[in-house]
C-alpha cells in the first residue's frame, strides 16, 4: 500500500501542476479525486453574491487581471479561506467512511487545512496535505500557457499580472504552510513529483 491516509489535500497557486499530479496519483493508486473549483462553482450558484462577496469576486469583477496583483492576491486568500472552511465536511466524510480521496485546488489555505491534519479529532491522522510551489516566474508562465484555460487570450499586461498574482499567492501559501508544519514541494522535476508527494504525505514524514 503506497499511502496511509484517507484524504490527501493538494494545494498551491495556479500553474503549479496540481491537477496533473492528482491525475497521475489517482491512476497510480486507483482512488477518486475532486477539484476545489468544482465545489466553488456549485457554491457560487447557490450562494447569493450579497452573502459571500469574496466567493463571487472573480466572476463579478470585470477585467480582474488588470487589477494590481497584490490586491488580487488578497482576494485569492479570501476565496481560499471561504472554500477551505466549506470543504471541511468533504474531508471529514471521506476520512470517516474510509473512502480514499484526493482534493486539489488553489482554494486550500494552510492555516485552515492544518486543523484537519493535526487537531480535528475526526480527521487527525487520516488527512494529510502538501503544497506545491513554483518559484520561477517564467516557468510559471510556461505552465499557465501549456494548461490553457484562456490564459493565452489575455493581453500581455494581463498575463504578466496573472503570473505575478499567482507567484505572490504561491509565496504566501508556502510561508503559511511552513509555519503550520505542512510540507511544501517544488513542482519540478515533474518526473519525481508523485513519489515525492507520497513520501511527504506519509506518516513517517509527518512524524519528523
Amino acid at each position: 500500500m503506497e499511502h496511509d491516509w484517507q484524504v490527501l489535500l493538494v494545494g498551491g497557486s495556479g500553474g503549479t501542476g496540481k491537477t496533473e499530479l492528482t491525475e497521475a496519483l489517482t491512476r497510480r493508486l486507483g482512488i477518486s479525486s475532486g477539484q476545489v473549483d468544482d465545489f466553488r462553482l456549485v457554491l457560487q450558484q447557490v450562494s447569493p453574491p450579497i452573502e459571500s462577496t469574496s466567493l463571487h469576486y472573480f466572476v463579478a469583477t470585470a477585467q480582474v487581471w488588470q487589477q494590481p496583483p497584490e490586491r488580487v492576491c488578497e482576494r485569492l486568500i479570501a476565496v481560499a479561506a471561504y472554500m477551505s472552511e466549506a470543504l471541511r465536511i468533504v474531508s471529514i466524510h471521506h476520512a470517516v467512511t474510509r473512502h480514499p480521496y484526493i482534493l486539489e485546488g488553489d482554494g486550500l489555505l494552510p492555516s485552515k487545512v492544518a486543523g484537519l491534519v493535526f487537531s480535528d479529532p475526526e480527521t487527525r491522522g487520516l488527512v494529510r496535505a502538501v503544497f506545491l510551489v513554483e518559484k520561477d516566474k517564467e516557468q510559471l508562465r510556461r505552465n499557465m500557457l501549456a494548461r490553457g484555460r484562456g490564459f493565452s487570450q489575455n493581453s500581455r499586461e494581463e498575463q504578466d499580472n496573472q503570473v505575478r498574482t499567482n507567484w505572490i499567492y504561491g509565496r504566501r501559501l508556502m510561508t503559511e504552510a511552513k509555519a503550520h508544519r505542512l510540507p511544501v514541494l517544488a513542482s519540478l522535476p515533474w518526473e519525481t513529483l508523485p513519489d515525492r508527494v507520497l513520501h511527504a504525505a506519509s506518516v513517517s514524514a509527518y512524524q519528523h
